[in-house]
């Protein structure tokens, strides 16, 4: 990569491979790689940088422009289950293709039971116990040059005890071991981050019941590389999805600083703790199967009502009340300029507000059951029952 640098010299070179042009396109073919699977298009060939290209017509140096290195997209999908005691199913979908899929292939072609151990110990250093109840499953497609690779773990006691609440600590490891760490950089020399690299990391969590997920987007993109984490909730299930592709071999001493910078933002992402209240849970089944018919608290609807005919008709009593007043014959100027802004925001914020109620979901019983096993029990109660 970095052969105009230097001198010229014989030994610069090592290697030989093939540049083969087909209809105006330059593809570089490299025959000394094993378990080399796919066509002229989705082989693949290391980006080896700068190299010598010699001809009947010329001899010249030329850069490879290479992007087949392909892409690594894991999936685990964890079903969790709602007592403690209970075992915890894992699923992991992993998708290799190009470069990494020939880097899997030959890993697989090793030896089946190593990468099989190699993968459960992975698991059992999260989640203390783990065990992968059949052989991966590999699908090779040689066309495309692509594996597949599916893998099935039960997770015993997946669960910890915090207080009186469950828990449990993930952790994107993919993501960190794709990230060099530039807390050591002392900004006057480059980081190497390992490149290329060009990950898709989701983790999918079907949870017991419906739940809630207080964490923030996050989107960095620069000339040395792009990183994502888009956390999303729906019901029951939660899907935190990350995207890491590096586009240089280096971050320059100039930029480290900065790298520093979001390389803190994009720790807090890494880890994350999932909680659960398990005898609030059974409390507010209780509550629907005593009797419910709906998870809607008809008492605070109720009261919701009462509330909203009462101002209005305080509004109404206040707006016929009259008072000594003094006659001018001068009259205000009619509304106009800057106070336009005033008074669309005057109706707007009612809208705002009720909006922000609604969402707040306080017409729930199963948020008035949150309520009441977070503190004082008295209105709470009175409320939900």
């Amino acid at each position: 990569h970095h052969l105009l640098e230097h001198l010229p010299a014989a030994n610069r070179f090592n290697h030989v491979i093939v540049k083969a042009v087909v209809d105006g396109k330059a593809i570089w073919i490299d025959p000394t790689i094993s378990q080399q699977h796919g066509n002229l298009l989705s082989s693949y060939t290391p980006n080896y940088g700068n190299v010598l290209v010699i001809d009947e017509e010329k001899s010249t140096i030329e850069t490879m422009r290479t992007h087949n290195d392909g892409t690594t997209d894991i999936t685990e999908t964890f079903t969790i289950p709602e007592d403690a005691d209970d075992k915890a199913s894992l699923d992991v979908l992993s998708i290799y293709t190009l470069g990494n899929a020939d880097f899997t292939r030959g890993k697989l072609n090793a030896g089946l039971q190593n990468i099989q151990r190699e993968y459960e110990n992975y698991y059992i250093r999260q989640f203390g116990n783990a065990k992968l109840n059949e052989d991966i499953k590999v699908e090779d497609d040689s066309n495309i040059n692509s594996i597949t690779t599916r893998e099935h773990y039960t997770l015993k006691t997946i669960w910890k005890s915090v207080g009186e609440k469950l828990a449990i600590e993930f952790f994107a490891q993919p993501v960190y071991e794709r990230l060099t760490d530039p807390s050591k950089a002392d900004g006057t020399s480059p980081v190497a981050p390992p490149y290329p690299q060009d990950l898709i990391y989701t983790q999918v969590f079907n949870m017991p019941s419906n739940w809630t997920l207080n964490l923030q987007d996050l989107e960095i993109k620069n000339p040395y590389y792009s990183f994502s984490f888009r956390p999303e909730v729906n019901g029951a299930v939660i899907r935190i999805e990350y995207m890491l592709t590096t586009h240089t071999d280096h971050i320059p001493s100039a930029y480290v600083e900065t790298y520093k910078k979001e390389y803190r933002k994009i720790q807090e992402t890494f880890g994350f703790s999932l909680t659960y209240n398990q005898q609030l849970v059974k409390n507010i089944n209780a509550v629907t199967s005593g009797g419910a018919t709906s998870n809607v608290n008809w008492i605070m609807v109720f009261v919701c009502i009462i509330t909203l005919v009462g101002m209005n008709i305080a509004l109404m009593r206040a707006n016929k009340s009259s008072g000594p007043y003094t006659c001018h014959r001068y009259l205000p100027p009619p509304i106009g300029g800057w106070l336009i802004l005033l008074a669309i925001a005057m109706c707007v914020r009612p809208v705002l507000y009720a909006w922000s109620f609604f969402q707040s979901e306080y017409l729930r019983t199963d948020v008035w059951m949150a309520l009441n096993a977070l503190g004082n029990t008295g209105l709470q109660l009175f409320f939900i029952k």
